[in-house]
């Protein structure tokens, strides 16, 4: 059965300290995590330093 040949990897990884860090499609899909596709391929972070304030204009009734 299939399930067998799934402990023996498992078991193999874990003996030789393998580490997989769950970034395919499948594994996403097991793991219940945002797929690496389309717009969930992208982690953008932004700068905060890198922040410029808008422009404010005057108010357009100014007493």
């Amino acid at each position: 059965a299939s399930f067998e040949k799934s402990t023996d990897h498992l078991f193999d990884a874990a003996l030789h300290g393998r580490v997989d860090d769950v970034t395919g499609v499948s594994e996403s899909i097991i793991m219940g995590a945002p797929m690496p596709t389309g717009t969930g391929i992208f982690k953008i972070q932004q700068d905060a330093e890198f922040n410029i304030p808008a422009p404010r204009s005057a108010p357009f009734l100014s007493s």
